[in-house]
């Protein structure tokens, strides 16, 4: 028996009779978008080409199943009105229920049931837009972030009006084999890209801009609105896609209002773990909202930037129909750490460290680097960086005021060797075992400039993001198997959270005093946890709404309820430079190869669907060296009894049902046979 990729080789230059060989393609390698249902299991069935997944329905055997059938302005001096320029023509009006497959640029198939959740409703009808002749209604949706932690994206419409509020990616799961990136399904705004207004981002983490450069284009480049900071960031990533020239950018101060058509936006700063963070407060004739951001309470914050306690106070006053707030912390009770104990302990670490101190933190703890260059200023340690976005945030904070530090203080890596260890710091990234990060270099002794050694001290300024702890705890055992000493917050609060914890929800409840109530960001365990807190403070349980993805919310005389209608809620995935429609047929195609192998059946046959010669079999990741003897007869005698039975039985079927029959019937063989399941791939070339 060949191994597959030996077989493959020999076979690449097989076509048919009439196939043209394909100009070359342009190999610049860009991001691809996919669309797919569940990142954990996908759904069962086949692509438009007939590409055959198989899986037993338990270890024994289970018939194969075939899916797919055919404010009020803070300062009126500082107002502003926006109205965008279209250039791009208007999509044609559509009466027809939402059609994925409607944009002939990407024929995306729709999985109505996102990550396979429970309890989510599949049959709602989807939401066509408002009509031209109705009175405008405050309408909010939440394209992303309300099913997990990431990809938040917030849609609001008010007529004929629409903006977004935040656009960012998530990470993939353990399970996503191969996946980049996750970013919110956009496809009713595609297809509404003329009323889109604007943009406006609450702050410059990844998971509320990251989706921005592989989107902006397809939603027609409208402007940006953001911090100065938040658009420092922004401007980079856009720079890095080669779309800078493109998009326009626009720092607002939070002081201002903006308006968008009937919309009006107003802002108060708020303390997170990046500097120029905001929430948001949208007011139109109709209702109005207030949108936390990632927010927490602190006296003191890392960047220097206070709070703006005051506005919020205000907004108080303002009868607020409905505040939508950050769940990521409602399970952890008290109040999250001070910015200010974190800077104590750090210094006091660096002050009494002897050797070379390593600092492994998140590339965008800004005001945390901050207080690491303050304690290396204040105990004479040279800094190196090591990490490109480490090195490009400190870079773009630098430039703009956020970062101050002297002249000299942060070295090149390549005069570390020239530097005595005990008055060496390295600042880097890998706090998440990332395995192309710095740290996991020096743990590899594949660091062009740092290795790991037995005198270093190597603090963990971050906490595991969930879905990583195995790969985090992997590094420490490995860092500790080096003779490092080891630092993190389980030994000592070296680390604080961004986000608010269950009294300090509370307390932006107080502020706010809102009359409804829909928790954001988060799990729903995590705002189910946010809900209890929201009746804690004394709303009512009927005016708390648990939104998933793709809800609406209507908004309309301070009365509030969830329309029957949704929007698409499928995810969307960014894999490298492959080209694909259907994310969930690949990522489960990828599990499938990684737990039971791929086996290959190549069949020749004639016209009238007799066997030319016994079919040759080709595997990869199947059988073990002392199975292949004597599986290999036993699946060809299986094939032989099944092929001749169905031809048999079934003279008149295509090559698409021979081939269905045999990856069913071969898949169920081999499950009895070996309790595996591989993916089963019948080829079949007819003689002619």
């Amino acid at each position: 028996m060949k191994l597959f990729s030996d077989w493959l080789s020999e076979k690449i230059s097989l076509k048919p009779k009439n196939h043209q060989t394909q100009p070359a393609q342009n190999t610049q390698k860009k991001p691809i978008l996919k669309i797919f249902s569940n990142p954990n299991t996908g759904s069962n069935g086949f692509d438009d080409h007939k590409k055959f997944r198989n899986f037993p329905k338990n270890k024994k055997n289970r018939p194969f199943k075939n899916s797919n059938a055919n404010f009020k302005q803070p300062n009126k001096s500082f107002e502003r009105s926006f109205k965008k320029n279209n250039s791009f023509e208007k999509p044609e009006k559509n009466n027809s229920k939402f059609n994925p497959k409607s944009n002939p640029k990407q024929n995306l198939k729709f999985s109505p049931n996102p990550r396979g959740l429970i309890g989510f409703d599949s049959s709602r009808p989807f939401y066509q837009g408002p009509s031209k002749n109705e009175p405008p209604k405050l309408r909010i949706s939440p394209v992303g972030g309300t099913n997990e932690v990431g990809q938040n994206c917030m849609l609001v419409e008010y007529g004929q009006d629409m903006i977004l509020i935040d656009l960012g990616l998530a990470f993939p799961g353990r399970d996503s084999l191969g996946v980049n990136y996750f970013i919110p399904d956009l496809e009713y705004v595609y297809k509404h890209a003329q009323n889109l207004k604007g943009i406006v981002i609450t702050h410059g983490h990844l998971d509320h801009i990251g989706a921005i450069p592989y989107v902006i284009e397809k939603l027609g480049l409208p402007p940006i609105y953001a911090t100065k900071l938040t658009a420092g960031l922004i401007k980079n990533r856009l720079e890095e896609f080669k779309l800078n020239k493109l998009v326009n950018v626009q720092t607002f101060n939070p002081m201002e209002t903006l308006v968008f058509g009937g919309i009006k936006v107003g802002f108060f700063r708020v303390a997170h773990s990046i500097p120029d963070s905001v929430g948001v407060y949208v007011k139109t004739d109709t209702g109005s909202f207030v949108h936390s951001g990632d927010f927490k309470f602190c006296d003191e914050s890392s960047d220097g930037i206070p709070q703006d306690l005051e506005k919020m106070r205000k907004l108080g006053e303002k009868n607020i129909d409905l505040l939508l707030s950050d769940s990521t912390n409602t399970m952890k009770p008290g109040k999250s750490i001070p910015d200010k104990i974190i800077a104590e302990n750090l210094d006091k670490i660096i002050s009494q460290c002897q050797h070379r101190i390593i600092v492994a933190t998140f590339s965008s703890q800004l005001g945390r680097m901050q207080e690491l260059l303050n304690s290396a200023i204040k105990h004479h340690k040279t800094v190196f960086v090591s990490g490109r976005s480490i090195e490009t945030n400190l870079r773009i904070a630098k430039d703009l005021g956020y970062i101050k530090y002297p002249e000299g203080l942060i070295k090149d890596s390549k005069e570390a060797k020239n530097t005595p260890l005990s008055s060496s710091m390295i600042i880097c990234t890998g706090s998440q075992g990332e395995t192309q990060a710095s740290i996991i270099k020096m743990i590899k002794e594949e660091h062009e400039y740092f290795k790991i050694l037995a005198t270093d001290t190597v603090i963990f300024s971050s906490s595991p993001i969930p879905g990583n702890e195995v790969e985090v705890h992997n590094m420490i055992d490995n860092l500790s198997r080096l003779g490092a000493k080891i630092i993190h917050s389980n030994i000592i609060p070296v680390h604080t959270s961004g986000h608010a914890y269950v009294e300090e929800c509370k307390e932006l409840i107080r502020l706010i005093k809102p009359k409804h109530f829909a928790p954001i960001h988060g799990n729903h365990f995590m705002r189910s946890s946010h809900r209890d807190i929201a009746m804690s403070e004394g709303i009512d349980k009927n005016n708390i709404f648990l939104i998933d993805n793709g809800d609406i919310l209507e908004i309309h005389n301070s009365h509030i309820n969830r329309l029957k209608e949704r929007l698409p809620a499928r995810y969307v995935i960014v894999d490298g430079n492959s080209k694909g429609v259907d994310g969930s047929i690949v990522l489960k195609d990828r599990k499938i190869l990684s737990e039971g192998g791929v086996l290959v059946v190549h069949i020749k046959i004639y016209k009238n669907k007799k066997l030319f010669k016994t079919p040759f079999l080709y595997s990869k990741g199947l059988f073990y060296d002392n199975e292949i003897s004597t599986f290999e007869p036993k699946i060809i005698e299986n094939f032989m009894k099944n092929f001749n039975e169905f031809t048999t039985k079934n003279p008149k079927s295509d090559l698409g049902e021979l081939k269905y029959y045999i990856a069913r019937t071969l898949t169920n063989f081999i499950s009895r046979k070996l309790d595996r399941a591989p993916l089963v791939m019948p080829i079949i070339e007819v003689v002619r």
